[in-house]
């Protein structure tokens, strides 16, 4: 790995009660550059991901970014109360909002998206000590829906005026702005014409889309992918590896993949890392250029393979 650093990682030591997860592990990702992390589940794989985004500061040792970071997730966590444009933008003027729409509060702590924080206690809201409706979200007294620092937001969580007409955070107009943005980011992942679509009407590879879309409208300097396509049928996930790939092309984030699948990482990334024990264990530098096909890496995926602890099943 040369060139600029967008990601450090130094020393980093995470502990879930008496066991270590994490252990002295060192990581380096420059800017514009592919990284797929492999490793056994329960390996930290996905731990490790959450505490480059930001979710989980209750570490020991240095876990730095250099810029913007999104996050897309296995799962599309698209809110079905929101039409997809605005699943798109959600939380773009927030800098506290990550691409899931998950909020993270001063103590790490997960917030809803309208800035509620999910607890035990439903129809509690302890970001404000105001009430909630049906759906876990803040109302004031008059039953009119607020954001974190009660300010009046329409159904939908977007903040209106007086009139209820849809303004941005500094009570300007920003609906034209921000819808156009999403139109761009959803044409991007081939996904024109469903902005107005309902969350429910999408197929999974189309949510998983819209998830895409949601994270590179941030336009991130790393962006993160937790095992992204991992529910998706196997034609499903070749096609989203084509349009990953493309975006990644266009965009050029530094990004980060936590897969299972070997040959996904073979096929995407500059460097497929393998994690062990907490850190670390192997390094494969891939060369071949885009696109790539699954016999330009036999012999390197045998080696990955090997240090996944699976070799009796690495035949071509």
């Amino acid at each position: 790995m040369a060139g600029e650093l967008i990601a450090r990682v130094r020393g980093l030591d995470k502990r879930f009660g008496d066991r270590a997860v994490l252990s002295s592990l060192d990581l380096e990702i420059g800017r514009g550059e592919f990284v797929a992390l492999l490793g056994r589940s329960g390996s930290g794989k996905s731990t490790l991901l959450r505490i480059l985004a930001g979710l989980d500061p209750a570490v020991e040792g240095e876990a730095s970014v250099d810029g913007t970071v999104s996050v897309a997730f296995q799962q599309p966590r698209l809110l079905p109360w929101r039409r997809v444009w605005r699943n798109v933008v959600l939380g773009l003027h927030d800098q506290r909002v990550g691409a899931s729409g998950a909020r993270v509060g001063p103590s790490g702590a997960r917030v809803g998206a309208s800035g509620a924080r999910v607890g035990a206690a439903r129809g509690q809201d302890t970001v404000a000590g105001t009430e909630a409706d049906g759906g876990g979200r803040p109302v004031n007294g008059r039953g009119q829906h607020v954001d974190g620092r009660g300010q009046h937001v329409d159904g939908t969580g977007q903040h209106v005026d007086g009139r209820g007409q849809v303004v941005d955070g500094r009570g300007k107009l920003g609906r034209g702005r921000d819808r156009a943005l999403a139109e761009k980011a959803l044409s991007e992942v081939h996904l024109e014409g469903h902005a107005d679509a309902w969350p429910r009407t999408l197929s999974g590879g189309e949510a998983q889309r819209v998830s895409l879309a949601r994270a590179l409208v941030r336009e991130p300097d790393l962006l993160l992918l937790d095992e992204p396509f991992g529910a998706l049928d196997a034609l499903t996930r070749l096609a989203m590896h084509r349009l990953v790939e493309d975006l990644w092309s266009g965009h050029r984030p530094g990004v980060l993949l936590v897969t299972h699948d070997v040959d996904e990482a073979l096929l995407l990334a500059d460097r497929v890392l393998v994690l062990g024990n907490g850190r670390i264990v192997s390094e494969h530098v891939l060369r071949r250029p885009r696109p790539r096909a699954l016999s330009d890496h036999l012999e390197v995926r045998t080696d990955v393979l090997a240090d996944l602890g699976v070799s009796e099943y690495a035949t071509t």
